[in-house]
């Protein structure tokens, strides 16, 4: 536990970053601004706002985490049963995606930020004439989910979300 200097917030953030580690970051506020700070700069693969941190059975579930830390993507999930099919349609998580964004609303506001340097990859490839490249360039920007945020059920009086990483 660290108690810390409401102005040294982002600092702080940062220091926890820049140790290469990002399994688990909880916080305890009730400043929805401190939140939003905290979500938006925390590097880790599982946050927590407001709630214990207890999750995966660790050496039998895998427990996400980013940098040197995790296994890979979180147990659970709303994409986490795609991974075990042997066999699937190329399209079943983006349907998936789809009809989970007509149930609840997708904030993707970052998302054009993110896809700046991937247009002028395209654009690049488009005049070199790269044609494989520009298919693949197509392709990401049609499903790539970086910079979405999608709200998932959950119990009442929790809020919870899936925010991917932008790849």
């Amino acid at each position: 536990m660290v108690r810390f200097q409401r102005t040294n917030l982002e600092s702080l953030v940062d220091q926890i970053n820049a140790a290469g580690y990002g399994l688990t970051l909880g916080i305890h506020t009730r400043i929805d601004e401190t939140i939003a700070r905290v979500t938006d700069r925390a590097k880790v693969g599982n946050l927590y706002v407001n709630r214990n941190m207890v999750g995966a059975v660790v050496g039998v579930q895998p427990f996400g985490g980013e940098g040197l830390s995790g296994t890979g993507p979180k147990a659970g999930g709303p994409l986490y049963l795609y991974r075990l099919l042997a066999n699937r349609p190329d399209d079943a998580v983006q349907r998936t995606l789809n009809r989970q964004d007509d149930e609840r609303p997708l904030e993707a506001t970052a998302r054009p930020l993110l896809l700046k340097a991937h247009q002028a990859l395209e654009q690049w490839a488009v005049a070199e004439k790269h044609s494989d490249l520009v298919q693949l360039a197509q392709r990401y920007a049609e499903l790539g989910q970086g910079g979405t945020v999608r709200p998932l059920p959950g119990p009442t009086g929790r809020t919870q979300h899936l925010r991917p990483a932008a790849a």
